[in-house]
């Protein structure tokens, strides 16, 4: 595009060719049944940053982009300025094109408030400490795994207001080797709460709880080609153990009360929760240390099959942690001598059992202490145990229907792949095919 007027902004000249592009005969040749995106980019002189009075518009159909130009002698003005257009001499990676082609179109008025709303996300704030772990019953956070950046590796906070994504971004500042940045990447809406460190606290930190877990990223690419972001596997053989469990709490540890104040005003830029103080510091209590994970899952297995769907359950839904679990192995082996012939009614009452959980007094700050925590979990499975069949006759599902314990489902036609395959299938890999009454592909739905 060139001759593009000085002083008309861009969100006016979006609007321009909205009204164009939107319009027959253009819109005639756009078979996709919602309106054409496109994109515009106005040039800027550098390091002054004044505008040159050019730019691009990129648009997905060679078609329409061929008859936009044939026609732009005859197109409406814009400020009294005839804009005129021509190919660009440019290349374009297809997959731009690509996903302009299936992506919905944006009204530039929402384009324009991502755009005020990035300006004021800039800041890349330097963590010290990163930290995954686990909320206790009295809201205090236990650090199961942990990551200091001193020496060669560094990592930030930033907030990405387009793609409405929190994100920590690990960086290596050797300057060889073939290290790809890593990122933990979370979502504004799957934030539930947030709190910061009191004043009398050893470090300043900020506290996340997530509704699910992040995702782990590598960025791929860079010098001259295009970088994608790629699912990734942790390079810590520890977090790989832990991260099933242990990924909803997140503690970040930031060099200065200055930086932990901007990360809160970026939160309240893009209306995270109120972030609250502490109820007290982090302390170290060992729910999910290896050894115990290693024991924990060795129980499981151990068990029948629905069963143990069930008890894991228990610990992906963050209702018990590994710890807790192996205080309640002794009722648990006691019910399945029980229900050795009915395994289906056994895992019903571990279902029953994680309700129970829910609605007991045991999430009181007050019932913290191992002998409290242990008498409390058995009272809710012992209340599970007595509840009579009829109910769970009522809960079986009727006619052809069958009950599944692993469904993916997806807004997409491609399969979401679980970043840790080996916990995922963690108990599928141990049921043999003429154990299972009905047999469900556990990856897909």
């Amino acid at each position: 595009m060139r001759g593009i007027p000085f002083q008309t902004s861009e969100y006016t000249i979006h609007k321009h060719f909205e009204s164009i592009l939107h319009a027959p005969p253009f819109s005639d040749m756009w078979k996709m049944g919602y309106p054409m995106n496109f994109t515009i980019f106005l040039h800027h002189r550098k390091p002054s940053g004044d505008r040159t009075g050019t730019g691009n518009i990129r648009i997905p159909d060679l078609d329409i982009a061929r008859l936009l130009i044939s026609q732009s002698d005859s197109l409406p003005t814009l400020d009294g300025a005839r804009i005129k257009l021509g190919f660009s001499t440019k290349g374009v990676d297809p997959r731009d094109i690509e996903t302009l082609r299936n992506s919905p179109y944006q009204d530039p008025e929402i384009l324009r408030e991502q755009n005020e709303l990035d300006k004021r996300l800039t800041s890349h704030e330097p963590l010290t400490k990163l930290q995954f772990g686990w909320l206790d019953r009295d809201q205090v956070f236990s650090p199961e795994w942990t990551r200091s950046y001193t020496g060669s590796m560094s990592a930030y906070v930033w907030f990405d207001g387009k793609r409405r994504e929190l994100a920590i971004e690990e960086i290596s500042t050797r300057p060889l080797g073939r290290y790809q940045p890593r990122r933990v990447v979370m979502r504004f809406g799957s934030v539930k709460t947030l709190s910061y460190s009191r004043s009398r606290d050893p470090e300043d930190s900020l506290l996340l709880t997530l509704l699910v877990p992040p995702v782990f990223e590598e960025r791929i690419g860079g010098n001259g080609t295009k970088r994608t972001r790629e699912s990734s596997l942790c390079d810590d053989g520890l977090h790989a153990r832990l991260v099933p469990y242990t990924s909803c709490a997140i503690l970040l540890a930031v060099a200065s009360k200055r930086s932990r104040q901007k990360i809160l005003d970026m939160c309240s830029v893009v209306r995270l929760p109120k972030p609250t103080r502490f109820l007290a510091a982090p302390e170290a209590r060992d729910h999910f240390a290896v050894k115990t994970i290693v024991e924990a899952e060795r129980f499981i297995k151990a068990l029948p099959w629905p069963i143990a769907f069930q008890v894991l359950s228990l610990l992906r839904n963050r209702k018990l942690s590994a710890k807790e679990l192996l205080l309640l192995r002794n009722e648990i082996g006691i019910m399945v001598q029980q229900y050795r012939s009915m395994p289906t009614r056994a895992a019903r009452i571990v279902e029953k059992f994680g309700q129970e959980l829910e609605g007991s007094e045991w999430l009181n700050p007050s019932h913290n202490s191992q002998h409290r925590i242990l008498g409390t979990l058995t009272r809710c499975f012992r209340t599970a145990c007595g509840v009579p069949s009829s109910i769970f006759r009522h809960l079986e599902p009727p006619g052809d229907l069958f009950t599944c314990y692993h469904v993916a489902v997806t807004p997409t036609s491609e399969i979401p792949q679980d970043p840790y395959p080996d916990q995922a299938s963690l108990l599928c890999a141990t049921c043999h095919e003429s154990d299972i009454e009905h047999p469900v592909q556990p990856s897909t739905a």
